[in-house]
């Protein structure tokens, strides 16, 4: 992000020199910091609001090489040393703070996840964090749309710390060789067409992740600076609506570009910069300077590093999850903190560091130290078993921000190597011989008999174990991930029994069609790859046992499944016809892939006073009645799928009569998602796996 850019007059003065401080430039900083800021709540309206990160790195460029150009001119050349050292005031403490803050909370219990938390710690110190995300496969669709994790806002930290150890360098050369006007065009120039090159050869993570192709946006920057240096009133030849077309265009890609996919994951972000140095250029005079030099613009670009530094951790320690809160109170509450916490890191540390309160010795001693505490005690920290809860129905509907912890799964390249297809050697009598008669049913499945089994008493694990654990992966939307942490922490207490994976993602579903609620649209290009890619991968290396298929709203919207036919609404006829037909294929795709049986769930049906919104349709009458009728249709014709029904243990359970359990109404909690793992799902997901491998 726009870490060196603070105050031309406070931040990038040399002792002997110093630039003239333009407050629109301050104003500019306020502009992308807030887009950012916004971008981060999760409004459906700012879609493409990470642009503003684009408009600092442009920004970055731009003063860093006046700098050093000026000083080049004055005194023949360019003290590196007093540079770096500036930098290192201006960034490292700060940024060191954050990182204690960060893992104060992670060691308080504070953070939804701590997964790689030791590695993103390791890597934002040593400035690399933009390459650890590009190894780690995380795309930034998937970084808002999975686990964030509280430091993932490092990435542009690292781009411009990386750029500030070179880019000096650069220069020095080309302006000894008198060389830099040429040389400083003709790198922007190789940048701008590297960006969509390394798009094509290496995909769109490496767009945007990777140094090269993000250098493009920050040379620009630094041609401008070149250009203005030699041609210093250009405003007289172009005219002052150039920053008012800059500007213009920046919130024109802000509200426009989807979060998901676009311009900048095809390597044209570089092209977008053009719009920065139109808006950087004129910004002295015009309409746009009354803008952008108002004094409450000025004031946040001023406090611009801490915002964005703080921002991101405040955001992940707050959020709708932990708090229960509604999408206003929580961006006012979210906002506030940060700027209290900013404004305290400029006024207590910041500026008394660049002001030279600490001599360097002592700065580096004090800034070392904490470096190995931080190093030291990232190693202490260990995940916990995640947990996925949600306190309100309507703040989790209405966000673009699926709470996805291991959505993902766990990484495929590590620790879901393939597994031995070693058969399930059964460890006692027929699981048959425990079960309870039920003349209710005429011709009960194994599974209906355990479930009836469970509902009159509590289901046992048959002993001894079998030679390996059995194999479950979970797979679906919101409701199917809460079922499945409580199955993990079963799991995890009958390792012997069952070993459990996921693959999740909140508002993924089985259907193959349009999904027509534009709120949805934020979900669909995580799940593509999700249902596409990521769980066909997990099939193959994992080879489970049984697949647990379970989803609810995202599968009760309004679809269409072509451009020949309407669009259609369940319970329709029409509507259940094409469920049919895609999740018999769905379950016919996984047993390819190597799963030995596939089960759909029945979750409950959503509490009738739980905060109604956008999904007030999705549980009409019927159409959640028609969703189970497909799931029994395509069980009773298809040897390969079962069906566990935990509606119907529900209604029939303490949680039924008292309709707890769901304290959002629709996604077990913590508590009722473990109680309902050890008295049905862990149990009979081990005993049908068992007896299907015994026929």
């Amino acid at each position: 992000m726009s870490s060196a850019i603070t105050t031309a007059e406070d931040d990038t003065a040399l002792k002997d020199l110093r630039l003239p401080y333009q407050p629109e430039l301050d104003g500019i900083r306020g502009l992308a910091v807030s887009l950012v800021l916004v971008f981060h709540t999760g409004v459906s309206w700012l879609p493409g609001g990470y642009v503003g990160v684009s408009v600092f790195f442009t920004l970055s460029g731009f003063l860093i090489t006046r700098l050093l150009i000026t000083e080049f001119e004055i005194t023949g050349g360019v003290r590196l040393g007093n540079f770096w050292i500036r930098r290192f005031r201006r960034l490292i403490p700060a940024s060191l703070l954050c990182l204690m803050l960060v893992w104060a909370a992670a060691m308080f219990g504070l953070l939804p996840t701590m997964e790689h938390l030791q590695r993103d710690v390791w890597s934002a110190i040593f400035q690399v964090f933009n390459w650890a995300q590009l190894a780690s496969d995380q795309s930034y669709t998937e970084l808002l749309t999975g686990a964030p994790g509280a430091l993932d806002h490092y990435w542009s930290l690292a781009i411009e710390e990386q750029f500030y150890w070179v880019w000096p360098l650069v220069v020095v050369l080309l302006a000894r060789r008198q060389s830099i006007g040429i040389g400083i065009a003709g790198i922007t120039g190789a940048a701008f067409l590297a960006a969509p090159l390394i798009a094509v050869f290496f995909g769109a993570d490496a767009a945007y992740w990777a140094t090269p192709a993000r250098a493009g946006e920050i040379l620009a920057g630094c041609t401008l600076a070149v250009l203005i240096q030699h041609r210093p009133s250009p405003m007289s030849v172009i005219g002052t609506p150039i920053a008012s077309i800059g500007l213009f265009v920046i919130i024109l890609c802000a509200v426009t570009w989807p979060t998901e996919s676009g311009p900048a994951y095809s390597g044209w972000a570089p092209v977008f910069s053009i719009a920065s140095v139109a808006l950087i250029w004129g910004s002295s005079s015009g309409p746009a300077s009354v803008l952008l030099s108002s004094r409450g613009l000025v004031a946040v670009g001023g406090l611009s590093y801490g915002l964005y530094l703080y921002h991101w951790p405040v955001y992940i320690v707050i959020s709708s999850e932990s708090t229960g809160w509604d999408r206003w109170l929580l961006t006012f509450v979210r906002l506030a903190v940060t700027s209290v916490i900013a404004i305290l890191s400029y006024t207590l540390l910041e500026q008394p560091i660049r002001r030279g309160r600490l001599t360097d010795r002592a700065l580096f001693a004090g800034v070392g130290g904490f470096t190995v505490l931080l190093l030291l005690g990232s190693i202490a920290i260990t995940p916990p078993t995640q947990r996925f809860t949600v306190s309100n129905a309507e703040t989790f509907a209405t966000s673009p921000q699926p709470r996805a912890n291991d959505s993902l799964l766990t990484p495929l390249s590590t620790e879901l190597a393939v597994q031995p297809d070693v058969p399930i050697a059964r460890g006692a009598p027929p699981i048959e011989d425990r079960l309870t008669s039920t003349p209710e049913l005429t011709s009960p499945s194994l599974g209906e008999k355990l479930l009836l089994d469970a509902i009159q008493e509590e289901l046992s694990l048959v002993e001894p174990p079998p030679s390996r654990p059995v194999r479950v992966l979970v797979t679906g939307d919101s409701t199917a991930w809460a079922m499945a942490d409580g199955l993990n922490d079963w799991a995890d207490r009958n390792s012997d029994w069952a070993e459990v994976r996921r693959a999740v993602g909140p508002g993924c579903g089985f259907l193959r069609a349009d999904r027509l609620d534009p709120d949805e649209g934020n979900f669909l290009p995580f799940c593509e790859k999700l249902m596409n890619t990521l769980l066909p991968d997990a099939v193959e290396a994992f080879l489970p046992d049984l697949v647990l298929a379970m989803v609810s709203v995202a599968d009760l919207e309004e679809f269409q499944w072509n451009e020949t036919e309407a669009v259609l609404a369940a319970p329709d006829e029409r509507f259940a016809a094409h469920m049919r037909a895609d999740y018999q294929a769905f379950a016919d795709d996984l047993v390819k892939k190597g799963a030995r049986g596939v089960v759909f769930v029945k979750g409950p049906r959503p509490a009738v006073n739980i905060p109604r919104h956008r999904h007030d349709d999705s549980w009409r009458p019927g159409r959640m009645e028609m969703q189970h009728d497909v799931m029994d249709d395509i069980a009773v014709a298809d040897s390969n799928v079962e069906v566990l029904d935990v509606n119907r243990w529900y209604l029939a359970s303490e949680f039924g009569a008292e309709d707890s359990g769901r304290s959002d109404g629709v996604h077990f909690d913590d508590v009722a998602a473990i109680v309902i793992a050890k008295r049905l799902i862990g149990p009979w997901t081990v005993a049908v796996a068992l007896n299907r491998a015994a026929e």
